[in-house]
C-alpha cells in the first residue's frame, strides 16, 4: 500500500476516487484559483513531477492528460494509490 506522503518524483500513480487538481500552489488570487480546480476521475494516470511542503504535508505538482498542477497529499488520504 501506497501512503499519500510516500509518492515520488518521476513515478506515475493512479488513484481509487476522485480527486482535486489545483491549478497553482499558492495562488495570489484564491478565489479565482478555486474556479479553476478540476476534479481528476478516478483511474487516472498522474506523473509526479515535484514536491513542495506546506504545513507538514507534501503538494505534488503533477502532470496528467488533463493538465498540469498540484494535489495535496491531504486530498489522497482514503484512496488506493497505485504505482503504474
Amino acid at each position: 500500500m501506497i501512503l499519500p506522503d510516500e509518492l515520488e518524483i518521476g513515478h506515475f500513480y493512479t488513484v481509487s476516487k476522485e480527486v482535486p487538481l489545483m491549478p497553482e500552489f499558492d495562488p495570489k488570487n484564491p478565489l479565482k484559483a478555486i474556479k479553476k480546480i478540476k476534479q481528476l476521475p478516478k483511474g487516472i494516470l498522474f506523473e509526479i513531477r515535484g514536491i513542495t511542503m506546506k504545513r507538514n504535508s507534501p503538494w505534488y505538482r503533477v502532470k496528467t492528460n488533463m493538465g498540469i498542477g498540484w494535489i495535496n497529499s491531504i486530498a489522497l488520504v482514503g484512496t488506493n494509490i497505485r504505482k503504474a
